[in-house]
């Protein structure tokens, strides 16, 4: 049964292809089992992602876009939450929360920001600082390291709450892979500078170089971005046409997934890394940088190995100890299916949010 006091307002920037995005509609699924929920879009119809679309009208949610300048957007944010009653708002990015921020004085709505980095520009975190400190209720970040950065610099703690991500997709049964003839590498990812997959092809080519491999070697980049024909220029440059695939905004990346062996992340700036809980769900090992939150999802010698971003040769190392131990890479990745299951779960996160809910009056 709703209850019917807490309407729920969630303000994204779009529902195009994005993080922020789908997560706003995975809030949005879990919530409206408890509250009535409606999902206000800033972003133009057109610029929506297929499956996006696909994901609300099969959940039935609810959503509603606005129009015009920044201020006609205000003047429609505030009469839908009047007309629907709404009494808590969350946003997850900063045109969100300054939109959000704005309305909020003129109406009695709790406004609850979000950020998704570990690190801001210096105008975004002045901008999130000053709502933070006036009109918002709490301030959610989906990473500790966040939270732990920004409270150093003057936020408040007492308003600034951890929780984590949604998993994307429906967790699949634990998997143990049989050992294969080639040994499959993947990275998930948007192709720009802060994911770094100059130093995951440095990282290949080293493995190639120094480790006498008894299998063959396959490494896929899948994503999309604007750095997809420098990328294709390294791969030239490395020589590593013959052990390189990219595979450029795939319908889906869970077959990839299925079929890898091993998940490499490189990146030199991250949250709470999506791809990550993805690869920890389908039962991958998994080598990742220590940047943002990965530590807590990859724990060394656990589930995985954490580098130092741009360590490619300590990356080579850890991708040939799990290559020649496929007892290793299987422990580890049932390890880290448990781990997500147990720390990251939709329940949990699900819980998380209504308690906070439930907690204001």
């Amino acid at each position: 049964m709703h209850r019917m006091n807490k309407s729920i307002g969630i303000v994204t920037k779009s529902l195009g292809v994005g993080g922020a995005e789908k997560q706003s509609l995975l809030l949005a699924r879990s919530l409206k089992k408890k509250y009535p929920v409606l999902v206000i879009v800033q972003g133009k119809a057109k610029s929506s992602d297929v499956k996006n679309l696909r994901f609300a009208e099969e959940e039935k949610i609810d959503y509603v876009f606005l129009k015009g300048s920044f201020f006609r957007r205000a003047w429609q944010l505030q009469r839908i939450i009047r007309k629907n009653n709404i009494k808590i708002v969350f946003t997850y990015l900063p045109i969100d929360n300054l939109l959000t921020g704005v309305v909020s004085y003129f109406t009695r709505i709790e406004f609850i920001g979000g950020v998704r980095n570990c690190t801001l520009p210096p105008l975004k975190k002045l901008l999130i600082k000053i709502l933070h400190h006036t009109t918002m209720k709490y301030l959610l970040f989906n990473n500790q390291i966040g939270k732990e950065q920004l409270v150093s610099e003057g936020f408040s703690p007492k308003k600034s709450i951890v929780i984590t991500n949604f998993p994307n997709t429906s967790i699949p049964p634990p998997r143990h892979r049989k050992p294969s003839e080639t040994i499959k590498i993947i990275t998930v990812s948007r192709y720009n500078a802060n994911k770094d997959y100059l130093t995951s092809l440095r990282a290949i080519r080293f493995l190639l170089d120094n480790f006498k491999l008894r299998t063959k070697l396959k490494y896929f980049a899948v994503g999309w971005g604007p750095l997809e024909d420098q990328l294709r220029s390294w791969i030239r440059e490395l020589e590593l046409e013959p052990y390189t695939e990219l595979v450029r905004m795939p319908k889906s990346v869970d077959p990839y997934l299925e079929d890898a062996d091993i998940y490499l992340c490189s990146s030199i700036l991250e949250g709470f890394s999506n791809s990550i809980m993805e690869a920890l769900g389908h039962s991958l090992p998994v080598i990742a940088t220590d940047v943002g939150d990965n530590k807590y999802m990859v724990r060394d010698g656990h589930n995985g190995f954490i580098t130092k971003p741009g360590a490619f040769q300590v990356m080579a190392a850890k991708l040939n100890e799990l290559i020649e131990d496929p007892v290793k890479r299987t422990e580890f990745g049932i390890k880290g299916y448990e781990l997500l299951n147990s720390e990251f779960s939709t329940t949990k996160i699900e819980n998380q949010y209504i308690s906070l809910i439930d907690s204001i009056k």
